[in-house]
């Protein structure tokens, strides 16, 4: 039980050693964080991690990491405020090109994930990031 958060440790680190994008572990992870509430926690913070860490990550690790993101984000694994720690005013030539990855898997995937990730911004609070 007191190691089920390095699950999504492991998981993040083997998908970003790939030199390609492996599907499995988007699916492996959406399984994961769907079956154990800490380990989406992890996800989180290991996500968090990784955008503090952009402006050193090599090509390759941006490339898989960001799909990552974007396919967990579209199976509605991870919720949108995820990406609340970004700081968006302030990304260098490696984060432009991890986020345009990220953003281009997101919204290239399925929809239907993606739909019900943002449906709650249709709330009349949320009227200023319209």
């Amino acid at each position: 039980k007191a190691q089920r958060g390095e699950v999504a440790r492991v998981i993040f680190h083997c998908c970003s050693q790939e030199v390609a994008f492996n599907p499995f572990y988007a699916l492996l992870s959406a399984r994961v964080c769907a079956a154990d509430r800490e380990c989406r926690f992890t996800f989180n913070v290991v996500f968090w991690e990784t955008f503090k860490e952009l402006k050193s990550l090599p090509l390759n690790r941006a490339a898989c990491v960001a799909k990552l993101l974007a396919q967990l984000l579209s199976r509605n694994a991870l919720p949108l405020t995820t990406l609340k720690v970004v700081a968006w005013h302030d990304l260098g030539t490696r984060s432009v090109f991890f986020w345009q990855v990220c953003l281009i898997e997101l919204l290239s995937g399925d929809q239907s994930g993606l739909h019900e990730a943002v449906h709650p911004l249709h709330a009349p609070k949320f009227t200023t990031l319209r």
